[in-house]
């Protein structure tokens, strides 16, 4: 039986192969001046739109907040004929007083509260989501730093495979085995991290999970083998797939609704900054210092990385040393009024797994993960076969073609999703489920579009129209921080760590799946068409799916 890379290798057909010959011929300028051109292009257009949309929504929410204040400084305010009736609280006075003090000061700047749709009550001016020093922004940024370094550690492999395989003689199959041994340990430990959390706490199994990491990926420095480097990868995977339903389930019990798409969208920020970390600096490192040096570089920085959570990581807001308490009574009203539960009722009870499979809310969510995995794991894995067979580009003379993408990606959660969600709600007056369906539905959208004008694009621009839209579509995909991935945080009060985990678990399988899929489908037809095809149909079906089953009242 022939291997993947053989089968691959087979696939394209006898006018490709000309293509590729009649391409290889060219002189490198030419065969690459018009992806040079196009794709700054792409980016001062972006940027500009960007520049044209950002005032217009910060005016926008100016004039919102600003009558949010007002009416919540007439709610909070006590009438004299009710004095006598009810009484406000302390809490409520001093909310009060800061409310009419930021009206009388602000003027027309921009305020400093932020009010629920949902009534919940306006904060003061420390409690003010924009302020980096509120406790949940605390736990907001120790998580990107979760998200950043398991990037680093994860993708290190990658580049680093070359110097490995020139040290260790590594044949090709063994090359693919060290390359599939991180996600066959990520597989396993998903839904027991997720439980584990639930009953030790997310903040103890967030910081075992990363001082784990450290270990195992110092380990691959220290492999003297194939087959050790092999296990070494496997624990390390093993060790980093509690975090993704870990700091879900932390999230859920730090941040009101409103805010768990902008949280999200700086989670998933962590994974692209740490992609563009390790994937061009991990092969310069190991040409200065060796691959087995970069390996513990990068274990220096998850144990640093482990010192910090430690310090400063609380599984709850009740739990926090450097809380504030008008931070700390805000959270428990805007969390309590979340989940509907109150002193005087029976603790909420833990749906069994068995159940959540029954729910289409949850397979809505499930369904977009996988397609989201298929599409990503697609871009990430067969780019450089694309531009090698189709293209003729070999992957060291396209490297800002690669580097486009995910730079596209990061710049759209940074400077587009927020605001974005902002608009809709003030402008728009969208729930949080219509703000989750409609940045699913176009992240899948626009996605499955790019990829359909991929070969109509190569055939008028070449390289520069086949990367152009591969990075729309990576900046689509960049959307769904603030849809589908936000929705895990609604839609689960006490077991929001098992339902990320069982989620993450299938979007694992279609990650691995989906390389095989594609590898058939390039032995099967003659074209990337059926490929590119095949992915738009998979994100129009999940954009079906969340837009019809999704929900954000809690399943349990």
């Amino acid at each position: 039986m022939r291997s993947l890379s053989q089968e691959t290798a087979s696939t394209p057909t006898r006018s490709a192969a000309s293509h590729v010959r009649r391409s290889s011929t060219r002189p490198l300028s030419v065969r690459l001046g018009l992806q040079g051109f196009l794709c700054p292009l792409l980016l001062l257009v972006f940027s500009q739109l960007v520049g044209c949309v950002s005032p217009l929504l910060a005016a926008e929410r100016a004039v919102h907040l600003e009558r949010v204040k007002r009416e919540e400084l007439r709610h909070l305010r006590v009438e004299p004929q009710d004095q006598a009736k009810s009484s406000p609280s302390p809490l409520s006075m001093d909310l009060a007083l800061d409310i009419e003090a930021a009206l009388s000061t602000s003027g027309s700047n921009e305020p400093e509260l932020v009010a629920d749709r949902r009534n919940i009550p306006a904060t003061s001016q420390k409690l003010a989501p924009s302020k980096l020093s509120s406790a949940r922004n605390v736990q907001l940024g120790l998580l990107f730093g979760s998200r950043f370094t398991q990037s680093v550690t994860r993708m290190a492999i990658g580049p680093l495979l070359v110097s490995i395989a020139e040290e260790m003689g590594c044949e090709p199959h063994e090359r693919g085995a060290l390359l599939s041994a991180y996600s066959l340990g990520y597989l396993l430990t998903q839904i027991g991290g997720g439980k584990l959390a639930e009953s030790l706490g997310s903040d103890r199994v967030l910081l075992l999970s990363t001082v784990a990491g450290a270990i195992c990926t110092a380990l691959s420095g220290n492999a003297r083998s194939v087959r050790a480097l092999w296990w070494a990868q496997v624990l390390l995977g093993a060790s980093q797939g509690p975090l993704f339903p870990v700091s879900m389930a932390h999230l859920s019990k730090w941040l009101p609704p409103e805010e768990r798409s902008s949280a999200s969208t700086a989670l998933d920020t962590g994974i692209t900054a740490g992609s563009l970390v390790a994937l061009p600096c991990s092969g310069a490192l190991a040409s200065l210092l060796g691959w087995r040096s970069t390996f513990k570089l990068y274990a220096a920085l998850s144990a640093a990385f482990a010192v910090a959570w430690a310090l400063l990581a609380a599984p709850s807001p009740n739990k926090c040393a450097y809380i504030s308490e008008a931070e700390r009574a805000y959270l428990a009203q805007a969390l309590t009024q979340h989940t509907g539960t109150s002193k005087g009722k029976l603790p909420l009870k833990r749906l069994s797994i068995s159940k959540m499979l029954s729910l289409p809310a949850i397979w809505a969510i499930f369904c977009s993960h996988m397609a989201f995995n298929f599409g990503v794991y697609f871009l990430t894995s067969w780019g450089p076969t694309y531009y090698k067979d189709s293209l003729g580009v070999r992957p060291e003379d396209a490297s800002f073609a690669f580097f486009l993408p995910p730079a596209l990606n990061f710049a759209t959660k940074l400077l587009l999703n927020k605001p974005l969600e902002r608009y809709m709600r003030a402008s728009w007056h969208m729930t949080t489920l219509q703000c989750r369906r409609a940045f699913t539905v176009l992240g899948f959208g626009g996605s499955g579009l790019a990829m359909l004008l991929v070969i109509p694009a190569q055939s008028i621009f070449g390289a520069g129209g086949s990367t152009a839209c591969w990075a729309l579509t990576s900046a689509f995909a960049a959307l769904h921080p603030a849809g589908f991935k936000a929705n895990y945080m609604d839609i689960a009060r006490t077991s929001s760590g098992v339902v990320s985990g069982l989620g993450n678990t299938f979007a694992s399988l279609s990650s691995y799946v989906g390389p095989l899929l594609v590898a058939w489908l390039l032995r099967a037809f003659p074209s990337w068409l059926p490929v590119f095809a095949t992915i738009a149909s998979v994100n129009l079906a999940a954009a079906t799916v969340f837009a019809s089953f999704s929900t954000t009242t809690p399943v349990d």
